[in-house]
């Protein structure tokens, strides 16, 4: 796919916790953010658009993944 790999900090990720549909415990004791699929997300939508985004599908998780879909605009 020859995608770019983004990365965010726990402290930025932490910026989107009240927007998260989820809080998760043992996400924080592990990566110090209550949320890292949905907090992701939106934070690259708003890094890619310099603008708002809002989530288009919140956390999904299975044994292997969890994903979430933001969009800005």
């Amino acid at each position: 796919m020859n995608l770019p790999l983004q990365c965010f900090s726990a402290e930025r990720l932490a910026d989107y916790e009240h927007r998260l549909s989820h809080l998760s415990t043992l996400a924080f004791a592990h990566t110090g953010c209550y949320g890292v699929a949905e907090s992701a997300a939106l934070a690259l939508a708003e890094h890619l658009s310099n603008g708002p985004a809002r989530l288009l599908i919140t956390r999904q998780k299975s044994a292997q993944a969890t994903l979430a879909l933001a969009c800005a605009g």
